[in-house]
């Protein structure tokens, strides 16, 4: 009995060093993690939208002459775009003639007239001349006047709109068909590249066939490559 008892604690002396060294290995094996720092400044917060103001002439980032010169020429001529500009000019003579009448009327008259009397021996000349001045001015009491001016502005500021849209649209389309035929032409030349290639390569198993290094399975395949 005592001998089983000396042989349980040997056997739980074991256990406990044989735990310690698990976790002394767990230790010395651990991986040592370090803190590094970004290599750049990260901001406070965060915009979705970003803070930079889009210019008008957005195109001009693709730092592009010939596109620029494209678009700028489509500006000038677009038929649609110049039908928005007139009535946007339409739109804001209407919006200052509704205002013109806030304003008093004036009217200036003048007229001039010439008399003569007496005979042939004796006769005498008079000059009569004539100036007037007259105004009228409608009180808006009601604030018809007034309403009717902002609802020109309204329709002014949804015309400008119209022809920012067209303008936007115009811009972007002709952007975006510009750099899908680079687009092409690249693939294009890339193409053209590769024909040459598979032409080289065809002959140089021709060359091969000769001292018998390839067979003509291989020619063949090359062909349909092609």
């Amino acid at each position: 009995m005592r001998q089983q008892l000396i042989s349980k604690r040997l056997d739980l002396l074991s256990s406990v060093l044989i735990v310690l060294v698990i976790f002394f290995l767990a230790g010395g094996c651990a991986s040592q993690k370090k803190s590094i720092d970004p290599p750049l400044t990260l901001p406070e917060s965060f915009s979705d939208t970003g803070s930079q103001i889009t210019s008008d002439k957005w195109w001009t980032s693709f730092g592009d002459e010939r596109l620029n010169s494209i678009i700028d020429s489509a500006m000038q001529d677009n038929f649609d775009l110049l039908t928005a500009w007139e009535r946007l000019r339409e739109s804001r003579a209407v919006v200052d003639r509704e205002s013109s009448f806030l304003f008093p009327d004036l009217e200036a008259t003048a007229g001039a007239e010439a008399r003569r009397t007496g005979t042939d021996n004796s006769s005498q000349d008079s000059e009569i001349l004539q100036l007037g001045l007259s105004s009228t001015y409608e009180l808006d009491l009601w604030g018809r006047l007034r309403s009717a001016v902002e609802a020109e502005e309204f329709r002014a500021d949804a015309t400008f709109a119209d022809f920012q849209t067209v303008a936007l649209t115009l811009s972007a389309e002709i952007t975006r068909t510009w750099y899908r035929l680079a687009n092409a032409r690249h693939q294009a030349d890339l193409i053209e590249a590769q024909i040459e290639t598979n032409e080289t390569v065809l002959q140089l198993l021709k060359n091969r066939l000769q001292t018998q290094q390839v067979q003509g399975v291989d020619i063949l395949r090359q062909e349909q490559l092609i």
